[in-house]
Order: C-alpha cells, then structure tokens, then sequence
C-alpha cells in the first residue's frame, strides 16, 4: 500500500497549487538527496504507507515527520500532506487500535509544524536580504573608488 492522491487540489496560501501528486513529487526529491538515513527509511515507511513508529512513540514520531514534511513543502497544502501521512497512519491504528491517532490530531501538527517552516523560512529571507543590501552598498562604494582611483 502507498499514498495515493484524490482527485482534487489544493491552492496554498502564497498562490501555488500544491496537489498531493505536487507534494508528494516534492518529498520525494528532498528524501532523496537527506543524507540522514534514519530520517530517509521513516520517509519511505510513510510515503509506502507503513508504520513508522512504533507503540508509545507514535505521538513524538508524527510530530517528527510532520516537522520534516513541512520544512520540505513549507508553502505544501496540509490536507495534501494528510494525504501522505494517512495511510501510515491507518496502517499503525490497524497495528494496534487502541493507540491511534486521529486524522484531527495529526492535521494540527501538520499546521503548526508549516506554521514554523514558513516563520523560519522568512526569518532567513530577511536575513539574506539584509546581506544582499549590504553587498550591494559595499559593491557600489568599491565601484565608486575604482572609477575614481583605477579608470
């Protein structure tokens, strides 16, 4: 069993379509070039729809992968990554029924997880475009004393 998508689509918030063939083609590509590979094997269990935690750690392991997920796809649609995560999910809950997660719960982290991505995803923007302004000033100052001094 594997993650397979519905028919729809989803439109995320910076105005791309983030489908779940978009998402999942995107987590697919990133798990490939991790160098992590405890992280790539419970990517692969999720994204072939197995269990990927095991009873008493599926709470911290679903927070853990949405947290990856998220900051591969920080602009990916939540319900599109449910869509990956569901089937694990459903294959664990049939593993052992009285320790499920709901859907719910594990949309919410999801949430919250892309919430943080798109935070830190900004904080850096706003870093590199305060290094790219003060290059630029630096570059144009130089430019100033080489026409000046060498042309």
């Amino acid at each position: 069993m594997y993650a397979q998508p519905r028919a729809s689509s989803a439109t995320g918030e910076t105005g791309r379509i983030r489908s779940f063939n978009d998402t999942l083609a995107e987590v697919r590509g990133k798990m490939a070039r991790n160098t992590k590979p405890e992280r790539r094997d419970v990517l692969r269990a999720v994204i072939d729809g197995e269990p990927f935690a095991q009873l008493g750690d599926r709470d911290r392991a679903l927070y853990q992968v949405c947290s990856w997920l998220a900051f591969y796809c920080p602009d990916g649609d939540p319900e599109a990554i449910l869509e990956i995560l569901t089937p694990s999910l459903e294959a664990m809950e049939d593993a052992s029924p009285d320790d499920f997660i709901s859907l719910d719960n594990a949309l919410a982290k999801i949430e919250h997880c892309l919430d943080d991505a798109r935070a830190k995803e900004a904080q850096e923007k706003a870093v590199n475009d305060r290094l790219r302004a003060a290059f630029a000033k630096r570059s144009a100052a130089l430019d100033r004393v080489q026409k000046r001094f060498f042309i």
